[in-house]
């Protein structure tokens, strides 16, 4: 990792939240940038510990959140979730605690982040309105997941390529083939 990655790094980890310990989001940044944490397998494995993109929407149902996830998987425009929202609506999965741990971060200090990350995520695995079946779980989720996550697209799914949106994804691979 070059100077620049690792200081972006460090900035990014302490604007996140993280003061390190098991909260450095600065070590999980490093170590995408590195190629040591797949991003499209952890996040692949959490959703389909949840059921797949179907039992991830009944999760939402549930909690309440149905419209926001029907906004996500539908054409017009994507309705927020909050960090507390997201929290209850999956924190009681263990799958996501234990992806959080194994990649020595807090759950609590990724969630703002997966709160900006996952609507854009569901929106562009559902293109056309409706989840397809191929791609809802195993192996074509992670499929999808992987040709979502590479070459940068992080950036795109955070809003362009200018501010946070641009800088995450910049270090989330963008530019790196």
């Amino acid at each position: 990792m070059g100077l620049f990655d690792s200081l972006a790094s460090k900035a990014m980890g302490s604007l996140l939240g993280g003061q390190g310990g098991n909260g450095d989001l600065g070590a999980l940044i490093s170590g995408v940038l590195s190629g040591k944490v797949d991003m499209a397998a952890t996040l692949g494995g959490v959703i389909d510990s949840m059921g797949g993109l179907h039992g991830l929407q009944e999760k939402f149902s549930q909690s309440g959140l149905g419209d926001q996830f029907s906004s996500w998987v539908g054409t017009g425009e994507n309705l927020q979730v909050s960090p507390d929202q997201l929290k209850a609506a999956l924190g009681s999965n263990p799958e996501m605690a234990n992806a959080a741990n194994s990649l020595g971060v807090d759950l609590n200090a990724v969630l703002p982040l997966l709160a900006s990350l996952l609507p854009a995520i569901i929106d562009k695995l559902t293109p056309k309105g409706a989840i397809d079946p191929t791609t809802a779980s195993g192996p074509g989720l992670q499929d999808a997941l992987a040709n979502l996550l590479k070459g940068g697209n992080l950036g795109e799914l955070l809003g362009g390529g200018g501010g946070l949106g641009g800088l995450l994804g910049g270090l989330f691979g963008g530019g790196r083939g």
